[in-house]
């Protein structure tokens, strides 16, 4: 009898097992699933949102460039030309909730957010490229899973119109399709060993990031007395 084939997409799901932990039991997520969201936080989370996603396109554009010329550095290509426009989502949620947009754009982002971003700039420039398919599979799998009770429980807890929740409800739809694409990615070029370990390695630590990132906005809110 033959040994069982371990893949790519099962080694991911082991080394995931306790980030996804950590990120669910953040009070972020908890009073988004919970219903017990305040406008405070949710402005918190499009804001620190804004900040992270703006990046994306810049990030996958980055890690391409250093790919040679063919079907992996195509796909990074178009996944960047998908995630385009992403940031105004958020910026006009945070409009719809009277966010002047300027404000947003004028600010800097919080100490946990810019370690997001530098971690995902330093792994386009200068680690294995592939391991950004870390974060997408990391985090586009969470809002697949996650995304559809986390709109439910806003709804309940703020009863928002729908032109403040674009951002998320749009993600909650996207990201199964992109769910989807990054596990054929993920099985069509991830073939070394060492290019698992760089995949896996950044899945783990985006999501842990984005944990902190979460609790950085828990507390702020506090310090806010929401």
């Amino acid at each position: 009898m033959g040994a069982i084939k371990w893949t790519v997409i099962d080694e991911l799901e082991e080394a995931l097992a306790m980030p996804r932990r950590r990120l669910m039991e953040c009070e972020l997520v908890q009073r988004f699933l919970g219903g017990t969201l305040t406008e405070q936080h949710y402005i918190l989370f499009l804001w620190e949102t804004w900040h992270f996603v703006r990046h994306t396109p810049r990030h996958l554009l980055m890690a391409a460039e250093r790919m040679p010329a063919g079907p992996m550095r195509a796909r990074f290509e178009h996944h960047a030309a998908e995630e385009t426009g992403h940031d105004q989502w958020a910026l006009d949620d945070l409009a719809a909730l009277g966010v002047c947009p300027v404000k947003v754009q004028a600010s800097t982002p919080l100490p946990e957010t810019l370690r997001l971003i530098a971690y995902q700039r330093h792994t386009a420039s200068a680690l294995d490229p592939l391991a950004l398919l870390g974060l997408e599979y990391g985090m586009e799998g969470f809002t697949a899973n996650a995304g559809g009770a986390a709109m439910d429980g806003l709804t309940r807890s703020l009863g928002l119109p729908a032109e403040a929740t674009r951002f998320l409800s749009r993600h909650a739809k996207l990201d199964v399709h992109h769910l989807d694409e990054d596990i054929a990615a993920l099985e069509r070029f991830v073939q070394t060993p060492a290019q698992r370990a760089a995949v896996i390695a950044n899945a783990r630590s985006s999501m842990l990031l984005y944990a902190a990132v979460y609790d950085s906005i828990c507390r702020v809110a506090d310090e806010m007395g929401v």
